[in-house]
């Protein structure tokens, strides 16, 4: 764990500190790999009307889309860095998404049925099962053909060879989450927003923290693929 931390630290410095050509090249796709993310918060802001008349229609219709947007935002992260990795640093993240496209819905769809009653119980065990199958959409996106059981049972297996760090990252993205939420919260009472800002204020903080929370995330799985493989 500690040599992958190292790796991880090493390329973040490289990339984010470093005001070069790779610098400028990484950051659009990165934003532009977030776009799942952003169209559902801008779909989720409008549909509260109706998640107050029907909670449980929206919740049906959202769901899905949450599920697809959220594994999407974290693939096309993965894919802009292992363009990055290639040198190819302007070109946007290409690939038909038909391979993958179904398994990714059916395991980031399974994977929140048990987030879900796992968080609301108590946010310890929701912040477990996340670090468990922390590497879900980057498998399905690596290995497409696979079955279903199997990017589950590969994802644990990766979990339970670098359980600190996974932890850590499942933790960091929950405190986060709630950081972004509670901090918006704070200042609509305060009604130092008005709803326009509200909108964009959301829209930027989701943004942001989906950007440093996939590329951290996806970079943590391309270390711990290219160490397993070294090693």
């Amino acid at each position: 764990m500690i040599a992958i931390l190292r790796v991880m630290t090493s390329f973040f410095k490289q990339q984010c500190l470093s005001f070069n050509k790779n610098w400028i090249s990484l950051f659009p796709g990165l934003f532009f790999a977030q776009t799942p993310e952003a169209a559902l918060i801008l779909i989720n802001k409008f549909s509260e009307g109706i998640l107050t008349e029907s909670p449980k229609l929206v919740f049906l219709l959202l769901y899905p889309l949450y599920c697809l947007a959220s594994a999407l935002s974290s693939v096309l992260t993965f894919k802009v860095i292992l363009l990055q990795s290639n040198g190819q640093f302007f070109k946007a993240p290409s690939q038909r998404m038909g391979p993958f496209f179904f398994p990714l819905l059916l395991t980031s769809m399974g994977l929140g049925l048990v987030m879900i009653p796992a968080t609301l119980a108590f946010i310890i065990p929701g912040i477990y099962v996340l670090s468990r199958y922390l590497f879900l959409p980057f498998l399905v996106f690596s290995f497409p053909t696979q079955k279903f059981g199997w990017y589950f049972s590969e994802s644990n297996s990766l979990f339970h060879r670098n359980k600190g760090i996974c932890f850590f990252t499942a933790f960091f993205s929950f405190l986060i989450s709630a950081l972004s939420f509670f901090g918006l919260s704070f200042f609509q009472e305060q009604g130092s927003l008005s709803a326009p800002s509200a909108i964009l204020t959301e829209l930027f903080l989701g943004i942001l923290g989906s950007l440093f929370l996939n590329t951290w995330t996806a970079t943590l799985f391309w270390e711990i693929s290219k160490y397993e493989r070294s090693s």
